[in-house]
Parts: C-alpha cells; sequence; structure tokens
C-alpha cells in the first residue's frame, strides 16, 4: 500500500500500584497503557504513556496530542491501525469481517500493521524490566522509565545496533503475550471510510 507512514496499536505494561492509583488496576492487576506509532525503519515516531490500564486504546488515540493534528501531519498520507480505532481520512483501519469480504484488503492491512507488534516485541526483549513489575510508585517516574526505554530503543536502531534484531523479536513473540484490546464500533467521519473504500478497491483491481 501507497503512502503508509506508520502504523499505531497500544499494550500495557505491569507496575506496582502507582501513587492514588486505583484507576490503574484491570483485570490483569496494575498496569498502564501505552500508546505507540512507529515507521518501517523500527523506529517509534510517536509514543503517549499517560494513561491508566483501565483506558481503552481508543480512548488514548483520541485524547492523544497527535490526534487533533493528525490531518495535518498524514494527509496525503496515512497511518494503519487495528479495527478498535477509528477510521479518520488520515488512519486506514479494517472493515468489520461479517465473512463477505475479500481478504485482499484485510490481509494486507494486517501484514503492515503487523510492524508495530514487532517492535513492541523488540523494546520488550530489549528492556525487559518493562514485561515484569517496574518497582515505582510515582507516575512521573513510570513515565519516565517508558519513555526513557523508548528513546533508548530508537537510539540502538539508529546505531545500527539490530545485529540479533530477529532474535529479539522471535524470543519476545514466543514469550510475552502483548494483551489485545476489544474491537468496538465507531461512528466515525465520512472521509475515512470513503478513503478506505478507494483503497480497497484498488488494491482489489491491482
Amino acid at each position: 500500500m501507497k503512502k503508509v507512514i506508520g502504523a499505531v496499536d497500544g499494550f500495557h505494561i505491569p507496575v506496582n500500584k502507582p501513587t492514588h492509583g486505583i484507576k490503574f488496576f484491570n483485570r490483569k492487576h496494575f498496569y498502564f497503557v501505552i500508546q505507540g506509532i512507529c515507521k518501517s525503519n523500527n523506529l517509534f515516531s510517536d509514543v503517549d504513556d499517560r494513561w491508566p490500564g483501565t483506558v481503552h486504546e481508543a480512548r488514548v488515540f483520541s485524547i492523544s496530542e497527535i490526534y487533533p493534528h493528525g490531518l495535518a501531519l498524514c494527509v496525503p498520507d496515512y497511518i494503519i491501525g487495528n479495527a478498535a480505532y477509528p477510521c479518520k481520512n488520515w488512519a486506514m483501519t479494517p472493515y468489520t469481517n461479517n465473512g463477505h469480504l475479500t481478504a485482499t484488503y484485510i490481509l494486507i492491512i494486517a501484514k503492515i500493521r503487523v510492524k508495530i507488534e514487532y517492535i513492541f516485541a523488540l523494546l520488550l526483549e530489549r528492556f525487559r524490566r518493562l514485561t515484569e513489575m517496574l518497582d515505582m510508585n510515582e507516575m512521573e517516574n513510570i513515565m519516565s522509565a517508558i519513555i526513557a526505554a523508548c528513546v533508548l530503543h530508537n537510539i540502538c536502531i539508529l546505531q545500527m545496533d539490530d545485529n540479533d534484531i530477529e532474535h529479539y523479536i522471535n524470543v519476545c513473540l514466543q514469550n510475552i503475550a502483548l494483551i489485545r484490546f476489544l474491537n468496538v464500533n465507531h461512528n466515525d467521519n465520512k472521509r475515512g471510510f470513503q478513503r478506505r473504500d478507494i483503497l480497497a478497491e484498488q488494491l482489489w483491481n491491482r
């Protein structure tokens, strides 16, 4: 797919109970929810780690700093997200599969979007403390540690410290269950749906 400039997804990081942090408690105990946007070169281009584990990833996306600027930052290009995200003119998502869809668009979207899962896996394998329990209680310290890990990840990639990148990814994907979020339906803007239809038709006629 042309004009894809990134992929967005979310995952949870386990933490000790933050001070005044009951909102961080979900069915997996105490978690921070992290939103990441990555590029094809394995770099994070945006990370948002301000929200408790009870917040749905679609909500995190809609209140993230990038959301109000998405149109200006992305169009004529776009990013890719899963079905939990709203379909926007600058953020393409899969159709709801009711069993009557061609697999072309769905498979291509999934193939592109898996890049962000690989980046999360690499991050968590490089900094394994993020997969266990951050021994911190203050939100500011927790957020700083997470952002620092993401920055160091980018530095490692830029410094070509990727000799074992496939090993990192494979090990992490095998041993770490990245938490998936529930799909939700959105009544979103018409231009996003129209652009998705055009992309799907172009792929079908290729």
